[in-house]
């Protein structure tokens, strides 16, 4: 539940309604910025560049995501990416694994195993090992 009401989109500017409206989904986390317009270009364009634009393959880029967002708690992201990671073909076990914290579940490949273990050092220990 938002602590601050959501900023009346009808009365923001043209540019802000144009960026929400690439959306393929709406979310609130983008509206809520609305209040900062200064902030929400760069933020979404972040984004943009992180979801579209890296070398990392997309699927396994949102289990790694997924993995970091159960380790530190994020829940209203897990729940934006859930849906994501399996349109980019994510099994349903493999989530699950996810939501237990099961990095090593014999439904992930090694290179997937590999990544999870990445992730979860460099967010649990803040670094990765050899």
């Amino acid at each position: 539940m938002a602590r601050i009401p959501y900023p009346d989109l009808a009365k923001s500017s043209p540019e802000v309604r144009e960026m929400l409206g690439r959306l393929p989904a709406p979310a609130n986390i983008f509206n809520m910025m609305a209040h900062a317009e200064t902030v929400l270009k760069p933020v979404m364009k972040l984004g943009g560049t992180l979801l579209g634009k890296l070398k990392l393959d997309p699927r396994l880029r949102e289990l790694c995501l997924l993995h970091a967002v159960k380790l530190e708690g994020g829940d209203y992201e897990w729940v934006q990416h859930v849906p994501i990671a399996l349109d980019l073909g994510a099994t349903q076990d493999q989530i699950d694994a996810l939501a237990k914290g099961d990095d090593k579940a014999a439904c992930f490949s090694a290179l997937e195993k590999a990544a999870l273990r990445f992730t979860r050092e460099v967010v649990v220990d803040a670094r990765a090992s050899e």
